[in-house]
This record gives C-alpha cells, sequence and structure tokens, in this order.
C-alpha cells in the first residue's frame, strides 16, 4: 500500500510539471503571435506663460490603438511609467497667444510613432481633438491647512504644535477664484491611533482653474509617551513690608504635572516657583486663606496645577530693635 501511494505521488509530481511545462509553451506561442491593444499615453503642457493658466478639462493621457506581437506590447501593457508627450503652448498656439485652441491630435500622430519602436504600429489616436482655454492669471500665497482624524493612544500626548511643510503655498489662478480664497486644505486623511511621532505625505485638495507652487505637504506630529508625578515646593512670599513675617500653613504645596518619559528626568523641583502676593492678604477681607499662584515652571512639564490652590496664614508685626 505504502509503494502504491508512493507511485501516485510520483505520478501526480510528473503530471504536474508536465501541465506547467505545457502551459510555458501554450504562453510562448500566445505572445509570438500579433494582437492589437489599446494604451493610454500621458500628456503634458510646457512653456506655459506665467500669466496664463489652464481652466479647460484636459485629459491626463490620450489612448493609442496600437499593434504589435504580444511580446513586444507587454511592456506597454504593464508599465507603471512612461514619459509623457509634451505639447508645447508656444507651438499649438501658433505663437499668437491665442486664449482657445483646437489641436488634431492626428497633427502629433507622427511625432508619436517615432516614440515607438518600429515593431509597434500605431493605428489610432483618441481623442480626435483636444481643446485648450486659457485664461489670465494671478497669484496668491494662501496658509495650508489638513484635514486629519486620529486618536491618541492612552498615555500619549502631542507635544508642540502640528507642523505643515511647507505652511503655505502659491496658487495660480484666475482672478475671481482667488479673490474668495483664505486657505488650501489637504485630502481628508484618517490617522487612527497615534502612539508614536508622525510623518507623513498629504496630497492638497485640487480647486478648479488653478494650479499650486506644490501638490503635496508634509505633515510633522510629535507624539510621546508621558507621565504624571507630583512635588512638593515652598511658598514665596512677594511685596511684604519690612515691618511684617508671615507664616504659611502649610509652607509648601502640592505641584501635580505631566511631562514625556524623556523629559521626566530633566524636571526639578527647583524649576517651579509658587508665590503669594501681600496684595492678595490686603484684599482678602478678613479671609484667612489667599490663593497661591505660579509665577514660573518649566517648560518641559504641562497640565500643571496646584493640588492646594490656597492656604492659610500667620501675619505678625516684627518687634522694633
Amino acid at each position: 500500500m505504502k509503494l502504491l501511494g508512493f507511485k501516485n505521488e510520483k505520478s501526480f509530481s510528473f503530471f504536474l510539471i508536465f501541465v506547467v511545462i505545457s502551459f510555458i509553451f501554450w504562453f510562448l506561442v500566445e505572445l509570438s503571435k500579433e494582437y492589437t491593444s489599446i494604451i493610454d499615453y500621458p500628456i503634458k503642457i510646457s512653456s506655459l506663460p506665467d500669466d496664463k493658466i489652464l481652466i479647460s478639462e484636459v485629459p491626463d493621457n490620450i489612448q493609442l490603438k496600437i499593434t504589435g506581437k504580444g511580446f513586444d506590447l507587454l511592456k506597454y501593457e504593464l508599465a507603471s511609467f512612461i514619459f509623457p508627450y509634451i505639447i508645447n503652448y508656444e507651438e499649438i498656439t501658433n505663437h499668437n497667444h491665442s486664449d482657445n485652441f483646437q489641436l488634431q491630435t492626428s497633427i502629433i500622430f507622427n511625432d508619436i510613432r517615432n516614440k515607438f519602436p518600429s515593431n509597434i504600429e500605431i493605428k489610432e489616436i483618441f481623442p480626435k481633438k483636444i481643446s485648450f482655454v486659457f485664461s489670465s492669471s494671478t497669484e496668491k500665497k494662501v496658509p495650508v491647512k489638513v484635514n486629519i482624524s486620529y486618536r491618541l493612544a492612552k498615555q500619549y500626548v502631542i507635544r508642540d504644535k502640528i507642523i505643515i511643510l511647507p505652511d503655505s503655498v502659491v496658487v495660480k489662478g484666475v482672478r475671481v477664484v482667488l479673490d474668495t480664497l483664505s486657505a488650501v486644505y489637504s485630502k481628508q486623511y484618517n490617522l487612527k491611533i497615534l502612539d508614536k511621532p508622525v510623518k507623513k505625505i498629504l496630497t492638497l485638495k485640487k480647486i478648479p482653474f488653478t494650479s499650486f507652487s506644490t501638490k503635496k505637504v508634509t505633515l510633522f506630529i510629535n507624539v510621546q509617551q508621558y507621565t504624571e508625578a507630583t512635588i512638593r515646593i515652598p511658598i514665596v512670599m512677594k511685596n511684604l513690608p519690612d515691618s511684617l513675617s508671615i507664616k504659611f500653613i502649610p509652607d509648601k504645596v502640592t505641584v501635580k504635572y505631566k511631562s514625556t518619559l524623556d523629559d521626566f528626568n530633566k524636571i526639578h523641583p527647583d524649576q517651579f516657583k509658587a508665590t503669594v502676593n501681600y496684595s492678595s492678604i490686603l484684599e482678602n477681607n478678613n479671609n484667612s486663606r489667599i490663593p497661591v499662584y505660579f509665577e514660573v515652571t518649566p517648560k518641559k512639564a504641562f497640565d500643571i496645577s496646584l493640588l492646594q490652590n490656597k492656604v492659610s496664614f500667620l501675619l505678625t508685626h516684627k518687634q522694633k530693635k
């Protein structure tokens, strides 16, 4: 029984190899035949004057109907990038800077055909014509704003400001559009749950009849893990007359704060200063408790608060010598 099973497995392996070899031969035979295919061919306008902008919808690609052997067509079918055909503004407008022009694609047929090897035949170009409408333009520099959503992971915080580079772009377009434009926005991005610093490329949303000095910006978000801590610091009296002395009860207050893990060991009690001003005593109307304020706090700490923001005090006159 075991020997029979071994023979069956061996027979199946030979059969599988035979099928694979047969498929390869079939595939090679098929690729040697002649086929007709339609491919996208990118186009791009060049030499556009600074005071002109394209305001008509022009396709990013034209379609070419091409014929050739399968081997030759395959690379164009699979190509992720083909160098675009450059349409020169001066040439299509015949140097008269007309604002309206229709390009008959038959005019560029020979130019495009010469960009392909002789074993590829260009049969047709679609569409048969492309309409270009230009308009006088102006420029305006506006800030970039981002459309992002996110949630911070537990015990994480955003330190510093969110940075966008560049933080503004120069928009070129028709005046009627730019007069009402106050900012440009990114597309919507969901950054999900943040538990580490973010660096992400964002694409700006297109605005009809305009062009941007850049189409993408880089977003930086300094996300850090944080911890909480408390320390006790003495109370400092301000503007107390020389004839008086004061005792606070308690004489120290507890400060609660947060800091990132990187900054935790860089924070010390002497970086905080809690004060009471004599004017508060004069204004307290015999109230036995007076407010305590922060005068100095370290930059590396945040969400700083006093657990006791009022203290009792005992004020006495100094004895004259």
